[in-house]
């Protein structure tokens, strides 16, 4: 009777292990005996406007560690090869002029775990690379490219017997953009004695983009370099990069960071006052040096720097000279609900839609901003501030730049973009 249960236990065992489970153990064997290695995808090309390389794809080895890419030079790889560790022969992404494009074009970075749960990254691996900042980041789904697989039969140790097959990897698209190696050149090196700035130039018949440049800048190549990598910029490592409060090297000011726009938005103003026939072409108003509202005087720079006085001025006139008294009267005429809705019309206040991430849209103060924010009412002296582009009024020195081209090309508003066809 004991060896009869004990032979009908093993033999329902056996049932379930060859017949009710048989397919969930076969895959558990296969899993066991085959191993999966990822050929990673070249990236895709980044060009200028003229077709010249602003990135390339460089052979490298690397370790994984702690699920954590090391990258090595070719001497360590060969001792750690010797060693008998698994180190994998690939590619990483090189950064031709360091510093001079790091926002526009970003960086990579490697895929963590939590993005690997995400649908747009199913078929990425843990060692992958995904684009961080800039084109890098917004073109990810042309650059990357689709990986490759190579399935290996293994032994017991783990130990590669032989290939089974090959899936080859699929290169990235590569990009061409309206940017200019030489201008953005010209913008790296106006900058190099400025501690925080920005400096956009485009093309105000279509809105391309020229030149993006913001500082302090960073060196891309600190992300997928070795230790032993030196950088020509102000960073030597990416932990110095990453750890600078003051500088903040990652913020893009040419799209991100707000100012006010001082006298650049009588621009503005001007059209604002034009459109709502507030003034008109031979309107004239008298530079009388300052002027007095509610007990506040608000003067013009140059009464205020040299006592100087211009006497009756049009709006011609008034641009020329940047005459602030006539814009406080232009401002005053127009009011701050119709001066507040054609700075909206010029693009401010909201995202242009630029092909990179990261764009912030800035501030158009006006009675409910002020109510609901600061919980004040609507001054006439805001007016006369916002109406020289001061007080609340901030804005992206991108914004600046396409207001401009509406009078540079004759009143069309272009959507700025960095990416000319795919």
């Amino acid at each position: 009777v004991i060896l009869f249960v004990i032979f009908a236990l093993l033999a329902m065992r056996l049932f379930t292990l060859q017949i009710v489970r048989a397919s969930y153990y076969s895959k558990l064997s296969d899993a066991n005996r085959i191993r999966t290695v990822l050929i990673q995808a070249p990236r895709g090309i980044i060009l200028d406007r003229d077709g010249n390389a602003l990135v390339r794809n460089v052979p490298a080895f690397n370790i994984l560690k702690d699920n954590k890419v090391e990258w090595l030079d070719q001497n360590d790889a060969l001792k750690r090869v010797a060693k008998g560790e698994n180190v994998f022969a690939t590619i990483k992404r090189e950064y031709i002029h360091k510093d001079m494009f790091a926002h526009v074009i970003g960086y990579v970075g490697q895929v963590n775990s939590d993005e690997l749960l995400l649908p747009d990254y199913k078929e990425y691996g843990i060692s992958d690379f995904t684009g961080r900042m800039g084109l890098e980041e917004e073109y990810e789904k042309f650059l990357h490219g689709q990986n490759g697989k190579q399935l290996y039969e293994v032994n017991a140790k783990g130990e590669k017997i032989r290939l089974l097959g090959q899936e080859e990897a699929k290169e990235g698209s590569i990009i061409h953009t309206t940017l200019d190696i030489s201008l953005q050149q010209v913008a790296h090196d106006a900058m190099k004695d400025i501690k925080k700035g920005a400096v956009v130039v485009s093309d105000p018949r279509n809105g391309s983009v020229l030149a993006l440049y913001s500082q302090p800048s960073f060196d891309p190549n600190l992300f997928t370099r070795d230790e032993t990598y030196k950088s020509a910029g102000a960073y030597q490592k990416k932990e110095e990069i990453l750890l600078d409060n003051d500088g903040q090297p990652f913020l893009d000011r040419a799209i991100s960071g707000v100012y006010p726009p001082g006298s650049t938005f009588k621009i503005v103003t001007s059209v604002a006052s034009l459109q709502t026939k507030s003034i008109n072409e031979d309107t004239e108003f008298e530079d009388t040096g300052t002027i007095s509202v509610g007990g506040i005087n608000f003067g013009t720079w140059n009464y205020l720097e040299y006592g100087k006085k211009e006497g009756f001025m049009d709006v011609r006139k008034a641009i020329t000279r940047s005459n602030d008294i006539f814009f406080y009267e232009a401002g005053m005429k127009t009011g701050i609900d119709d001066l507040s809705s054609w700075a909206g019309v010029m693009g401010l206040g909201k995202r242009s839609g630029i092909d990179i991430p990261g764009e912030t849209k800035g501030t158009v103060p006006n009675r409910e901003w002020k109510k609901k924010v600061l919980n004040e009412p609507w001054y006439l002296g805001d007016l006369i501030n916002m109406s020289i582009g001061q007080g609340y009024l901030e804005v992206t020195p991108l914004q600046v730049n396409r207001y401009t081209q509406v009078i540079a090309n004759g009143g069309e508003l272009y959507k700025p973009h960095i990416i000319e066809s795919q």
